[in-house]
């Protein structure tokens, strides 16, 4: 993992010291902290002085703590639980990074001006989250910083043809993401213990989808990608910033991922391919479409919010026919596969027919039917005229190229039916501290509060409201960590 390669840096080149900070130290210590930063001239004595206090050991924290190293800063990790890597260990690991080294290597056609045309079409205006400076500083210091870990001993591979998530966009057409290769996690010794376990990445293979799927970035996600926040992830910078006057953005948003929810044992799975492989559709409380379930997560969730307006559709379901159960994984259950307790505790429903399923679920019977018919007559067609689904190459990466015409589209037409839950689940806030194109935190004044920087999911997103590609959570926060320290370093903050 990309999180364990930092901490073997951490012990080969010294992060001074990463602390657990127990559950007792309150938020208004955090705040005393905060705001203590801002006292340029205070007298008061303190046990240690640091260049750097970093706030949090995901990737954006001990990203930071690599470069104040190479930049001869002082700093101090601090960590409010008792495992190290944050949100960061639970992810795929991929990174978001225009024109970045590895895609050079490959040979692909990248440039800044191309990164930032991709990422104007499909952000659009959002505000001072992700102005044009904002993007500007991120599209310059990503290579940038990536080039620095490859440095520091990183090792990482341009990531297959994972596409970006609008590739038929200006700009989108080429892959922008990084990952991290196979990484003996003995080498980093007795800090192993102390990291947060992230899923195993087994490579996964089945006959009929006819393709291995060996992205480290879509096998997390697709085997288990819970869209549960990791312990202790309850907002404290967020709240913090509150308290030295930062202002705050895009709170009403986040990195939306549709999931099903096992009802017996609570666990969330995050429908990553699963939308996207023929033989399957997504409908509301009325049993009609309103999405191309293809898209991407966020979309997709945003979509069920906004139909959610007009037509109860959280939760929406997913139906599947027999096709669909006898080829392809669904959350963790194997092709032809179905728990007994999945069917008893209500988590999968089943019926021999259409209109048993539409009534068993509260479906009208008639709409489902309607609705499931003339998505069997575009599948033979090959072309979704509803919502464009399977029109793309991404939504293409995660079709069944064994399907004719179109590997996205499937008509449900052989019984048994099944039916899930669907809900609008997140993978984080897109919403937090406002920084501006240094990763400072901007205050009430608009101008930057001294000496307070901020990257990562506790800040608001630099992609705004969409997701451009895969990596574009931690390929930011990386960043902007990287700029923060540098940005530090210049100015002798």
């Amino acid at each position: 993992m990309l999180l364990r390669r930092y901490l073997r840096q951490c012990r080969t080149i010294g992060i001074n010291r990463v602390a657990h900070l127990h559950s007792r130290v309150s938020r208004r210590s955090y705040a005393v902290v905060a705001s203590s930063l801002q006292e340029k001239n205070s007298n008061a004595a303190f046990d240690e002085e640091i260049d750097v206090l970093i706030v949090g050991s995901g990737g954006a924290g001990l990203a930071a703590a690599l470069r104040c190293n190479a930049l001869s800063l002082s700093s101090l990790v601090v960590e409010k639980t008792d495992k190290i890597g944050g949100t960061t260990a639970l992810s795929g690991g991929g990174m978001w990074i225009p024109n970045n080294l590895y895609s050079k290597a490959r040979g692909d056609n990248d440039s800044i001006e191309n990164a930032l045309t991709y990422m104007n079409h499909c952000i659009g205006n959002v505000g001072l989250a992700s102005s044009p400076e904002r993007r500007i500083a991120f599209l310059e210091n990503a290579p940038r910083m990536l080039e620095f870990l490859k440095e520091q001993g990183y090792q990482g591979c341009a990531s297959g043809q994972y596409p970006n998530y609008y590739p038929q966009l200006p700009g989108g057409e080429v892959p922008r993401c990084v990952e991290d290769v196979v990484f003996d996690a003995r080498k980093i010794g007795s800090w192993f213990n102390l990291v947060r376990q992230g899923p195993l990445m087994p490579p996964v293979y089945t006959d009929e989808v006819g393709r291995p799927f060996k992205s480290a970035t879509l096998l997390s996600n697709m085997i288990y990608a819970a869209t549960i926040v990791k312990a202790g992830d309850m907002g404290d910078a967020i709240q913090v910033g509150g308290g030295v006057d930062a202002q705050l953005a895009l709170m009403d948003d986040a990195w939306w991922g549709p999931s099903v929810i096992d009802p017996v044992t609570g666990q969330r799975f995050f429908l990553l391919f699963e939308r996207g492989l023929p033989h399957s559709i997504i409908v509301d409380s009325s049993g009609k479409r309103f999405m191309n379930e293809a898209e991407s997560y966020t979309d997709a969730g945003q979509a069920m919010y906004r139909r959610n307006r007009d037509v109860a559709a959280i939760p929406a379901w997913i139906i599947l026919d027999s096709n669909h159960r006898k080829r392809y994984l669904f959350t963790t259950m194997p092709p032809r596969f179905i728990p007994k307790s999945a069917l008893k505790s209500g988590f999968i429903v089943k019926s021999n027919t259409l209109e048993d399923l539409a009534n068993q679920i509260g479906v009208n019977p008639q709409d489902l039917n309607d609705t499931v018919q003339r998505f069997g007559d575009m599948a033979r067609r090959g072309i979704d005229d509803d919502f464009g689904r399977g029109g793309n190459v991404y939504d293409q990466f995660f079709a069944d190229p064994k399907v004719k015409p179109n590997g996205s589209l499937g008509p449900i037409e052989k019984a048994p039916f099944y039916a899930v839950k669907v809900w609008p689940g997140d993978l984080g806030t897109k919403g937090g501290l406002l920084k501006d194109e240094n990763a400072q935190v901007v205050g009430k004044s608009s101008k930057p509060i001294p000496g307070l920087y901020a990257a990562g999911n506790t800040t608001a997103s630099v992609m705004g409201r969409c997701y451009p590609g895969p990596g574009s959570t931690l390929g930011p926060a990386l960043t902007f960590s990287f700029i923060a320290v540098n940005h530090m370093a210049k100015n002798n903050i």
